[in-house]
């Protein structure tokens, strides 16, 4: 699973920006899960759909178009992780979130990376996604 990290990865955003930034994670989403890190994904149809997605809010300026960003991902310390142990974080308050992102950082991973289930739980989880804890890690590919 690691070897994804070898591919060009695509992160789908309405917002046009030129460095990462985890004070961003989880704007303009619904989805609590996006305060754990940057997402990425090998699909770039997954990644353009995240802003027409119910992931996003209504009234968030994230539904008006969407931008995919081609990076490559540095990772030295990956956690690889089931879908189901991934969503069972769904429910979780953000603080509960950033506080599980810190200690992964704490314990030194610099990205997860989310396995594809047999049990599909949620859509976007017919491709392995990739969380970035560390932006340092992430080389655009343009």
């Amino acid at each position: 699973m690691i070897k994804l990290l070898d591919n060009i990865l695509f992160h789908g955003t309405a917002k046009l920006f030129d460095k990462f930034d985890l004070s961003f994670c989880g704007k303009g989403t619904n989805m609590q899960l996006g305060h754990l890190g940057i997402y990425f994904t090998p699909c770039a149809e997954l990644a353009s759909n995240f802003c027409r997605h119910e992931w996003s809010s209504n009234d968030s300026d994230f539904r008006q178009g969407s931008h995919v960003i081609p990076v490559k991902i540095n990772a030295t310390r990956v956690l690889e992780m089931d879908a189901i142990e991934w969503i069972q974080h769904s429910n979780d308050s953000v603080t509960s979130i950033v506080e599980l992102r810190n200690s992964y950082i704490q314990q030194g991973y610099d990205c997860l990376i989310i396995k594809t289930s047999d049990y599909i739980c949620c859509d976007e989880l017919y491709v392995p996604q990739v969380i970035v804890l560390n932006p340092a890690i992430i080389e655009y590919a343009i």
